[in-house]
């Protein structure tokens, strides 16, 4: 069906029970919210009953008065979108107005939509005075609900009659392979008839013969100006069958249809027939259905066009939070200025490979480019595990801080242990030159610094300050697979037991090692299932050949005091598990 059916019944539901019904309709209906009125758009009879089914479940009404119910609310918003002058055109009554509705069928697939579809078909028969028979035919089963509440509608809004339907037979006919819906309603209403002298002065160009073709009046034109006449037009026969009206009435309907089937002109008709009026308004009405045609199109694009848009703005916003923290580009995109601001309490933590210049001067950049990008992409899921800031990368050193631009109280336990993670996963990283698995070093320092958005091109949130030299001076002093560690970032673990540290040295500033947290295995700081690294680090820095070293000779000591003594000597547990 024409999706502007989909169209009215949005408008009957959202006017009369709200917008949120109709979203849950939908939802029932498996329609996308713009996806179910696209009036150009030509839906399936499946999916049309999809959405009536779904109205009546919502709604809690059978889909038959749900069918009704809408018929009666087309006519409203017909009249209200414009065609009220057309309905009101089409005929003086309710049985030429049935009558009628195949042509308005054809007119609204042919003309407007340019659809060969077949619509319903309608016929009426007059059992006597106010009274007549509906006969309605259609190749869609059940939507004969439709008809009670349009005929009710026409009958009270535009010829002021209150009249009673009910269907009096319903059956199913078989023409070929197709079934058609043949339902007969009975229509009663209240009669109301015209003088012979008022029918002459409504109809003015009238003229009505009886069965003998005896002329019995004609209208006030024909009979004050007329004296010969060629009669070809429309023949309409009364109610009685006891005589035939010609209306002198143009079958044509568009400009069209007037000049090349009919050779006439607008001028060439009566002054006040009522075609000249119809013909007009249905060449405005082509005119804006294809304005309107272009207008829901370009609707449509502009919406698809704002949903690319969406997602460009989108990749756009996680760039930028790729330069700098989310609140300072929030601010930024609301209008705000993000000035540089003081923070007291800043962890700062460098790392960078060790024996990086010589690993450059002895193999291709691309495998220089490929391992720092697997090293860097592990190290970003580590930073963005433990909720830190990194401030940036340049060539092998890698930059981090935490407290900025927000601070918490467990910012240098989480740089803490994001230093873990970092050694860690450095493991996994095979040296290009020598097929062994990297080696870096890690300095941390906690203090004052200053940040702020520096660039307008590029901008970039930076850290400054003498924190930031300290760390790197911390970095640049560290072992090979050791985490070198201020005592201004270890005086913040007085009473936190968790952090181990020993101590690196006692000269002009007292540093220390990080060991371990443990209060976490390594395998969830860096959130992995235990073994899945290949290489499992001990955190004191001695490589695979050393610790077999070490294993040995403890086990060699062992040896030989058993073998002096009958009493069993005691292992050091604790150094064992150092080495392992």
């Amino acid at each position: 069906m024409f999706g502007w059916i989909h169209e009215s019944f949005r408008q009957l539901i959202t006017r009369k029970y709200g917008r949120p019904i109709w979203l849950n309709i939908l939802e029932l209906a498996k329609y996308k919210e713009g996806d179910e009125c696209y009036i150009q758009h030509y839906y399936d009879d499946e999916e049309t009953f999809r959405l009536a089914g779904a109205v009546a479940t919502v709604i809690g009404s059978t889909v038959d008065e749900v069918w009704e119910a809408y018929g009666g609310f087309l006519i409203h918003y017909t009249m209200q979108t414009g065609w009220d002058d057309l309905l009101r055109a089409m005929a003086s009554t309710l049985e030429e107005f049935i009558d009628g509705l195949d042509s308005l069928h054809y007119f609204i697939n042919n003309q407007l939509y340019h659809e060969r579809l077949k619509g319903p078909s309608f016929r009426s028969e007059q059992i006597s005075e106010g009274s007549l028979l509906l006969h309605y035919y259609s190749r869609r089963l059940g939507l004969y609900p439709i008809v009670k509440g349009v005929v009710r509608e026409v009958a009270r809004v535009i010829y002021k009659l209150e009249i009673v339907m009910k269907v009096v037979d319903r059956r199913q006919e078989k023409f070929g392979n197709l079934i058609n819906d043949h339902v007969i309603f009975l229509v009663k209403q209240e009669f109301c008839g015209l003088s012979l002298k008022d029918f002459c002065s409504v109809f003015p160009f009238h003229i009505c013969f009886d069965r003998h073709l005896i002329l019995e009046h004609v209208g006030e034109f024909k009979r004050q100006f007329l004296t010969e006449y060629a009669i070809p037009g429309q023949m309409v026969m009364t109610a009685s069958k006891k005589y035939v009206i010609y209306l002198c009435t143009l079958n044509a309907t568009t400009i069209k249809e007037l000049l090349a089937e009919q050779n006439l002109y607008i001028s060439g008709m009566q002054l006040y027939d009522r075609s000249r009026d119809l013909i007009m308004l249905n060449q405005t009405r082509l005119a804006q259905v294809a304005l309107n045609k272009m207008l829901e199109e370009s609707t449509y694009t502009a919406r698809h066009l704002g949903i690319q848009l969406a997602a460009e703005k989108k990749k756009t916003d996680d760039l930028l939070c790729e330069l700098m923290p989310y609140v300072v580009v929030e601010a930024l995109r609301h209008g705000k200025s993000f000035e540089a601001c003081d923070f007291p309490k800043v962890t700062v933590l460098f790392t960078d490979i060790v024996s990086f210049t010589n690993m450059c001067a002895q193999c291709t950049p691309f495998d220089v480019v490929m391992m720092l990008n697997d090293l860097y992409v592990k190290f970003d899921r580590i930073v963005a595990l433990h909720n830190v800031y990194k401030v940036e990368t340049i060539g092998d050193a890698y930059v981090i801080g935490g407290g900025v631009p927000q601070s918490a109280e467990d910012d240098t336990e989480r740089v803490l242990n994001a230093a873990i993670g970092l050694l860690m996963e450095s493991k996994t990283v095979l040296n290009p030159v020598t097929g062994n698995a990297i080696q870096i070093r890690v300095g941390i320092h906690t203090g004052e610094v200053v940040a702020g958005v520096v660039g307008i091109k590029m901008p970039k949130y930076c850290l400054f300050g003498e924190t930031v030299n300290i760390a790197n001076k911390m970095e640049s002093h560290s072992l090979p697979c050791r985490i070198h560690v201020s005592k201004f970032t270890k005086k913040y673990f007085f009473t936190n037991k968790f952090f181990e540290f020993s101590d690196r040295g006692k000269g002009i500033m007292h540093t220390f090692f990080l060991e371990c947290n443990r209060s976490k295995t390594v395998w969830e700081i860096i959130d992995r299932p235990q073994g899945t690294l290949s290489i499992q680090l001990e955190l004191k820095g001695l490589n695979l050949d050393i610790r077999i070293k070490k294993c040995l000779s403890i086990i060699v000591t062992f040896c030989r005091q058993y073998r002096k003594s009958t009493a069993r000597p005691e292992i050091n547990d604790s150094k064992l598990c150092v080495i392992f």
